[in-house]
């Protein structure tokens, strides 16, 4: 029965590829729409997996959010954040198990050979817990840390681990030279870190304890750190917004100088992910 299938597969295959050399032009325009149309499909389906379907590598990641500034004025804007508006919310919302702000940063790191610049993030207390990942080698940042002189640590990506330390082992406990100061290496992030939290997208490669400045918890007019945090277990993102709502509201009476139009939004770290494409892809995905 085996003999005889494969028999007619093989006459099946002749016929057609008689019937393809009879109309090359026809035969060749064929081939070449359905490979477009395969390749296409597979390319936008993988972009949508990985933005829209895949898991992310993060505990309980649909309870990890990304808090803006946004204004009454005009409901789809997002803002970074203001020091003095981070520090309200942090101290005063109780809907999430964790707020951390994370701020863009660079080192130049003069280890060995040529100098090169690092692409860091200064992170706040409790970051690491906001967005829920743990250490592939090491530690996180300890609270003690993010005091003045204390705060020379660093974790670093898993790339830069391979890419400069050569995958070392041995790289916690390291001290390395960053901007001509010494850090010591606390630890080493997962391969699947790469979460994007800045407005830029860019990956960072170095995570340090965020020292706030005497002058910061003054500041609520001008916004340049990002915010990820945690919802507490059972609390809806429409819980956490209708919280931040009222909060806005208080800190625009208190404050009516710099946040009378301000308000706090609420977005899961997905649809920041995603960001304006998760519409577009969809429609591709349906046209290919």
């Amino acid at each position: 029965m085996v003999m005889l299938r494969a028999a007619e597969i093989v006459q099946d295959m002749r016929h057609g590829l008689r019937l393809l050399r009879r109309s090359p032009g026809f035969a060749t325009l064929a081939i070449l729409v359905l490979a477009l149309g395969i390749g296409a499909t597979v390319g936008i389906f993988s972009v949508i997996d990985t933005l829209l379907m895949r898991p992310l590598p993060y505990v309980d990641a649909d309870r990890v959010v990304m808090l803006w500034q946004g204004s009454t004025t005009d409901a789809d804007v997002r803002h970074d954040v203001a020091p003095a508006n981070f520090l309200d919310w942090r101290d005063q919302l109780t809907s999430f198990d964790a707020i951390a702000a994370i701020a863009p940063s660079s080192f130049d790191y003069t280890g060995a050979g040529e100098p090169e610049v690092l692409h860091a993030a200064a992170v706040s207390e409790q970051f690491f817990s906001a967005i829920g990942v743990q250490p592939a080698m090491g530690r996180t940042l300890t609270p003690e840390e993010f005091a003045r002189g204390r705060n020379r640590v660093i974790v670093i990506s898993h790339g830069l681990w391979h890419r400069i330390f050569g995958g070392d082992p041995n790289v916690v406990g390291r001290t390395v030279q960053l901007d001509g100061t010494a850090y010591t290496v606390a630890g080493v992030l997962p391969s699947t870190f790469q979460p994007r939290l800045l407005q830029s997208f860019s990956d960072r490669s170095v995570y340090f304890p965020k020292v706030f400045e005497d002058y910061e918890p003054r500041i609520r007019g001008s916004g340049y750190w990002n915010v990820v945090a945690r919802l507490r277990e059972g609390v809806s993102i429409e819980q956490a917004q209708s919280e931040l709502d009222a909060l806005s509201q208080r800190l625009a009476a208190q404050y009516p100088r710099t946040n009378a139009t301000v308000v706090a939004r609420a977005q899961p770290l997905r649809d920041h992910l995603a960001g304006n494409l998760r519409p577009a892809l969809r429609l591709l995905f349906v046209a290919v």
